[in-house]
């Protein structure tokens, strides 16, 4: 009967540390959770940019890199950070830009790199479109100060 119960337990011992063993090779390292275009009102400038969350643990010494169409331009903003382990966000914003259009889509593309080769571990894709034309808003910052006391024009 103790010899049953012994095999029954290392059985439920094996069948735990085969299931913590396995990594998910079918499950995405990463999602986009969420991101958009940023009015800041404040100094009349305008951005859009996205948030990554690792859905596993990412490949040590990897590199994520992120790259944003740009309103009427061929180039790319591109933004490179290294993966830290444990970090649960990774942020990415591009500079202040100028035409964003309202309902245009403007694609992002995050790849995971490998540290060593550089390889593509993985891509995303997302399109964000604004809701609001730049050209509606205004094109110098309508406060100055650490109030909101109205700039002299």
């Amino acid at each position: 009967m103790a010899m049953k119960q012994t095999l029954t337990l290392a059985a439920i011992l094996m069948s735990l540390c085969i299931a913590g063993c396995d990594e998910q090779p079918e499950k995405p390292y990463l999602k986009i959770a969420g991101g958009g275009f940023i009015y800041n009102y404040r100094y009349a400038i305008v951005n859009y940019g996205f948030v990554a969350k690792p859905l596993r643990p990412l490949p040590e010494g990897s590199t994520l890199e992120a790259s944003f169409d740009i309103p009427d331009d061929s180039k790319k903003f591109v933004i490179s950070l290294p993966v830290v382990p444990g970090k649960m966000l990774y942020g990415f914003e591009t500079q202040a830009l100028h035409g964003v259009k309202k309902d245009v889509p403007y694609r992002v593309r995050l790849r995971l790199l490998e540290a060593t080769t550089g390889k593509e571990l993985a891509l995303l894709e997302r399109d964000f479109r604004s809701n609001i034309a730049q050209d509606t808003l205004p094109t110098k910052a309508p406060v100055k100060g650490i109030g909101y006391f109205p700039a002299p024009q």
